[in-house]
């Protein structure tokens, strides 16, 4: 559910959404974001009200150029998924400058590089680990809710919310669906950034504006390549969660106790 942030338009609880066996995410408790930063002093009152805990799954750099504003009473931790930069994914300016560019010339490449993302999500140590953590930090008790966020929300935090909904036991119909939202609560933000980049990058103004919005927007099938890396690398997503995250079926059963109602 999209909650009402002046400045953080793809701010959602998780709160109501259905799982498989008719139970649902209980509201209030766990919430995915966008960076923080463009947050006004009304959003940051509410934020302080319904948080203890923010998960930011930035790069050191992203924190760096964009930190994420103080809130009262909320503890802020750091868990970057990936250290590298990869722009569309990350939002380093001199990275995104570099790969624009390149688009510029190769616009077909804008989805084999989102795609080879998505790869790495399931692939890398790195990202397993922090995704294991950041699970485990959700396994810990908390009187009010827990906000994770990247810069955009789509890709790191997107990931790992489906990390999240596969353990609850969300359908993957409604997983896909809530993570597709990204492009209806974004729209308007992604134009705006298009128009912005393309007189302002060397060779980006004869880039369509379509390869932008792949690296911008969120993908079926950059979810379909973190699937099928799931299914190569431990032989099905179940297997991913429980052999390359850790997670056992007793502690899906805590997670649903404390999530679900």
């Amino acid at each position: 559910m999209r909650m009402n942030f002046e400045g953080l338009p793809n701010t959602r609880d998780l709160g109501g959404m259905r799982t498989a066996d008719g139970r649902a995410i209980r509201p209030g408790k766990l919430i995915r974001s966008g960076a923080l930063i463009e947050a006004r002093g009304g959003d940051l009152a509410k934020l302080a009200e319904l948080l203890d805990t923010v998960v930011d799954f930035r790069t050191p750099k992203e924190c760096e150029e964009k930190p994420d504003p103080a809130i009262p009473g909320v503890v802020n931790l750091h868990m970057p998924v990936v250290r590298t930069i990869s722009a569309g994914v990350t939002r380093e300016k001199k990275t995104d400058e570099e790969v624009f560019a390149r688009l510029a010339v190769h616009p077909d490449e804008a989805l084999r590089h989102m795609s080879c993302a998505y790869v790495e999500f399931v692939e890398r140590e790195e990202a397993r680990q922090t995704y294991a953590r950041f699970v485990r930090l959700l396994m810990e008790r908390h009187e009010r809710a827990v906000l994770w966020h990247c810069t955009a929300g789509k890709d790191r935090a997107g990931f790992a919310t489906v990390i999240l909904q596969k353990l609850l036991g969300v359908a993957d119909d409604v997983i896909l669906e809530d993570y597709l939202l990204t492009n209806t609560y974004l729209k308007d933000s992604y134009e705006s950034l298009i128009a912005l980049l393309k007189p302002t990058i060397p060779g980006l103004q004869n880039c369509p504006d379509d390869a932008l919005w792949t690296m911008f927007s969120a993908d079926e099938r950059y979810l379909q390549a973190a699937y099928d890396t799931a299914d190569r690398l431990f032989g099905s997503f179940d297997g991913y969660l429980e052999k390359g995250l850790g997670f056992t079926q007793a502690d899906r059963g805590t997670l649903r106790a404390m999530y679900l109602a």
